[in-house]
């Protein structure tokens, strides 16, 4: 086509388009060898900036490279450091982002990841998410747009720790067009897609000043609409309006240059380079006030000019900028909170600037106070029983219940009322040497308080279990100091094992980070929260308290056993046989329930603690209040219940005289043995 309008008459002084970057090409390096000026209408490729292979074309657009200096700009505003670039191999996206990549050199900032693709842009999203790129400069064709974001949507590479840069020339609603090999859906798209920047040409004047046509920006679009059949808004796309100007441009250079060369237009010959050059030389000197905005042309025949800078919110592209190639300042129509909406009101990093924050993970001091006043009322109760003991010693409802073990028992309650509340002192109250200290003795004390607390009611069940159902009280009487005696045996297994524990391998204290998953408001505010677990452990830790637990767990089945078999006998006003059977079941119970809540992992040490704490208060002091409270309404009753013992349903005569030297307690027993209908001793010697 261009060599029939060279060789069909008249000649021809200029050209006015084209409009494709690859078309402005060919045609212009054809056009230069006949010395013709040109006025592409929309060339924007940066290889036409070459004035060597270019020498004649003007452009009524800035060059796509221009957009890499408003880019540019930007992230010089935003004091990013480190950026990375993506583009379609081909024009003009590989001159945009060489440009983009000098313009980094130049400006000290670190091109982190340099990726391109041809059709498939996974891989190279990948890389850029490999190389944890926040800041990305992208250059593609609406061809690739959606691929492009729908491997960012399937890597991750999207919210508000990013920033795309894109080149503002898709159509609207581009994310909602279906293409062949798109897996993700419009919704996937346009979250992905949400809040990313584009440069765009500004294609109408937003200045209402009269221009070089003598109308106003708005007056040309008012006109305009008739002829185009659609609205034309001041942010809108097209190319009329620089067209227009370029007409004007290319027209006042013409009028100039025949100023200029003293002979008119016509007397132009393909070749002439003088011709060429003034033409050229006017062409480029003419800035005004055009319709789509200032107009001007650079030295390497680029528009000069504005860009806009718009920003894709929920979908629509909206204009928050503008950019003054001339002057390189950007003026912005949002403030920077609004800018940014998307990541929390501030301008994303350019790289993991995550704020690490570390938690303390400590008891809820409300919790913590809660428990330490229901352990001293605990304790305040624990008290009372052994002064009541002290204080009825010599009446015959505290004599038959085995008092000295019963003030065993408290003194073993008490010592867990001190370890529960020992047990809510974290790290956040003690140092770790303290803490350390802590720890250890919360362990000692713990294994303690079970076996002296327990074990006084396990013996009292066993004497109970060997006289009634055993009837060995002919053989062997079983005292006191008998009890005391199997309670040391105890203790000292509990010491067989804390004891080389300690020495071998003590507790030490440790620290467990445990991340906290991100919220969206996290990420956006870039921070990240880690919980701080201090807890003691040890190398064999988990050997030792399986040592422990296991001995007591055998103790506590045992002591069930005892309970469950004499689960019939009940000596009112003599013995708390029955009454220690129920402590007994109340610790089993305990036991199940405490020991897996103190093993298993719980999110909040608050909760652990209220939990494991209010099992342990509410046991210990069900079984000191079995203990205590019947003897404590039975001393105080007016008419005390007539010794007797119901056995199976059956009442009971003695079958054995007592000795005179037994402790009450026993005298007791030894008058309980059962007998069947006929009054006959069950019980074998």
């Amino acid at each position: 086509m261009l060599y029939d309008h060279i060789y069909t008459p008249p000649v021809k002084v200029a050209l006015m388009g084209s409009v494709l970057s690859s078309v402005t090409e060919s045609v212009g390096e054809v056009a230069s060898r006949w010395k013709l000026v040109e006025v592409s209408t929309a060339g924007s490729s940066p290889v036409l900036s070459d004035r060597v292979r270019y020498p004649y074309i003007y452009r009524v657009l800035t060059s796509a490279a221009g957009f890499s200096h408003a880019e540019m700009a930007i992230i010089h505003r935003f004091g990013w450091i480190k950026i990375a670039t993506l583009h379609e191999t081909v024009e003009p996206h590989v001159g945009t982002t060489i440009e983009m990549q000098r313009l980094a050199e130049s400006n000290n900032v670190n091109v982190i990841a340099a990726e391109s693709f041809l059709s498939n842009p996974y891989d190279a999203v990948q890389r850029l998410k490999d190389k944890d790129a926040r800041i990305i400069a992208a250059n593609f064709y609406e061809g690739r747009v959606r691929k492009v974001f729908c491997s960012a949507y399937r890597l991750g590479l999207y919210g508000p720790r990013y920033v795309w840069m894109l080149p503002g020339y898709y159509a609207d609603g581009w994310w909602k067009v279906p293409e062949e090999g798109v897996t993700c859906t419009p919704e996937e798209l346009k979250k992905a897609s949400e809040g990313y920047l584009t440069i765009m040409w500004s294609q109408f004047g937003r200045e209402e000043v009269n221009t070089i046509a003598g109308i106003t920006p708005a007056e040309y679009r008012r006109q305009m609409e008739p002829v185009v059949g659609w609205n034309l808004s001041v942010s809108g796309r097209g190319l009329t309006a620089t067209a227009y100007d370029g007409m004007w441009a290319l027209a006042l250079g013409l009028h100039d240059a025949q100023q200029e060369l003293g002979r008119p237009l016509d007397s132009f010959a393909y070749g002439d380079k003088e011709y060429a050059d003034i033409v050229s030389r006017n062409v480029q000197s003419q800035k005004f006030q055009g319709v789509s905005g200032p107009f001007g042309f650079s030295e390497l025949g680029d528009r000069v000019g504005t860009l806009l800078i718009e920003q894709n919110k929920n979908g629509v592209e909206e204009v928050i900028g503008t950019y003054d190639i001339d002057n390189n300042v950007i003026s912005w129509l949002l403030n920077t909170s609004d800018i940014w909406y998307y990541a929390g009101g501030k301008a994303p990093f350019d790289s993991d600037n995550t704020e690490t924050q570390e938690l303390l993970q400590s008891t809820p001091i409300a919790i913590l106070v809660t428990v330490w006043v229901l352990c001293g009322l605990g304790t305040i109760f624990a008290i009372s029983f052994i002064a009541f003991n002290v204080w009825k010693r010599q009446n015959r409802q505290v004599k038959m219940s085995s008092p000295n073990v019963n003030n065993l028992i408290s003194v073993g309650i008490i010592l867990a009322y001190l370890c529960v509340a020992l047990m809510g002192v974290d790290r956040s109250l003690v140092e770790d040497k303290a803490f350390q200290i802590l720890c250890t003795v919360r362990s000692w004390g713990l294994a303690l308080a079970f076996t002296i607390a327990f074990g006084g009611m396990f013996t009292k069940m066993w004497r109970v279990y060997s006289i009634v159902i055993h009837n060995k009280t002919k053989r062997k009487v079983i005292k006191d100091h008998h009890l005391f005696i199997i309670i040391g045996v105890l203790l000292l297994v509990d010491l067989a094992i804390l004891i080389p524990w300690q020495i071998s391998d003590p507790m030490q204290v440790v620290t467990e980070k445990v991340a906290v998953p991100q919220t969206d408001e996290d990420v956006a505010l870039y921070r990240k929260f880690v919980e701080l677990h201090v807890k003691c452990t040890s190398t064999y830790d988990t050997i030792w308290t399986m040592a422990l637990i296991i001995y007591k767990a055998f103790v506590v089945v045992f002591g069930a056993f005892l309970a469950w078999s004499t689960r019939n006998v009940n000596v009112p006003g003599l013995n708390d046989s029955y009454y220690v059977g129920l402590s007994i079941y109340n610790t089993v119970i305990c036991c199940v329930v405490v020991v897996p809540l103190s093993i298993l992992n719980v999110s909040s040490m608050g909760v652990t603690y209220a939990l494991v704490a209010g099992f342990l208060l509410l046991c210990t002091t069900m079984s000191l209040c079995m203990l205590f409270i019947p003897k404590i309404i039975a001393v105080f009753r007016k008419n005390a219940v007539s010794d007797q013992v119901n056995f199976t349903g059956n009442r009971v005569g003695a079958s054995s005289r007592p000795n005179p030297g037994e402790p009450p307690s026993q005298q007791a027993l030894c008058s309980t043995i059962p007998t069947d209908s006929k009054g006959n001793s069950s019980a074998t010697g």
